[in-house]
């Protein structure tokens, strides 16, 4: 069960074990108005602990340039360790290229075609949420 859940006409968004995770609606396109308000979504829920995003976005119709540089940037990656996007096809994998290549987001991302794998690559980079104290 999600830690925490949001759901619009474009997005699920959840955080579950330290990962939050992002699956978009049938053929959505993703203009830099709807990724503001997506990530105004990820970046209250996250409550400004950072956590590592898998990008569930197989079912992404197009994201506009505009959109594709904000989340490269700023508060597009506010609170965020790395990010695991998983594509569906070979159109996918070409934009999802071209954007770790020409908008390179300053931290770890990865493609993955499953949903599994890129979810254990994501463990390496959560961060712990709980600090134990002992008494010395």
């Amino acid at each position: 069960m999600p830690e925490k859940f949001f759901k619009n006409e474009h997005v699920e968004i959840w955080i579950k074990h330290g990962i939050v995770y992002h699956k978009y609606a049938s053929e959505v396109v993703i203009t830099v108005t709807i990724a503001k308000e997506i990530t105004r979504q990820r970046i209250l829920m996250s409550e400004g602990k950072k956590f590592p995003l898998l990008v569930d976005g197989r079912t992404v119709k197009y994201i506009t340039k505009d959109a594709r540089e904000y989340w490269a940037q700023g508060d597009g990656i506010k609170y965020l360790t790395a990010g695991a996007f998983i594509i569906g096809n070979s159109i996918h994998k070409i934009f999802g290229n071209m954007f770790l290549k020409v908008n390179r987001p300053p931290l770890p991302a990865r493609l993955f075609t499953e949903v599994e794998p890129g979810v254990q690559w994501l463990q390496k980079f959560r961060e712990t949420q709980e600090i134990e104290y002992t008494d010395n």
